[in-house]
Order: C-alpha cells, then sequence, then structure tokens
C-alpha cells in the first residue's frame, strides 16, 4: 500500500495505524534514486508512506539561519 498524508497529523494516524496492524513503514521523500532505503522489500507486508505532499515551508529564521518545514 502507499499513503500519501497531506499534514502531519496524517502522518501519526498512519504510523498509529501501521503499528497497530504490524505493518513495517518505507518513508519515501524525493524519489532521487540515491537512497535504496525509501523501496519495499518483495515481503508485501510494508507500507509506503509518500511524504511528496508535505512540501510547505512554515517558517524561516534568517537570523540563526534555520527554518521549518513539512
Amino acid at each position: 500500500a502507499v499513503v500519501r498524508p497531506a499534514n502531519t497529523q496524517q502522518v501519526a494516524d498512519v504510523v498509529k495505524a501501521c503499528s497497530a496492524a504490524g505493518a513495517a513503514i518505507v518513508p519515501q521523500g524525493g524519489n532521487t534514486g540515491l537512497a535504496v532505503g525509501s523501496i519495499p522489500d518483495d515481503s508485501g507486508t510494508q507500507v509506503v508512506l509518500s511524504l511528496q505532499r508535505l512540501n510547505a515551508i512554515r517558517t524561516i529564521d534568517a537570523a540563526n539561519l534555520t527554518m521549518t518545514v513539512e
């Protein structure tokens, strides 16, 4: 299965549901192909957690050179 949450609450809900079902989660971000860890195995028991929709910048703190993103 692939889930595509739109906010952090939905991510939390997916994690809770997977935990209750004993399903492993495979987080998937930019799909650059540089991190093979974002590919589920052949077991068919893992849930792909796509973070593609979490793409907003919340705050930028120029003084401390940090930002908060989804």
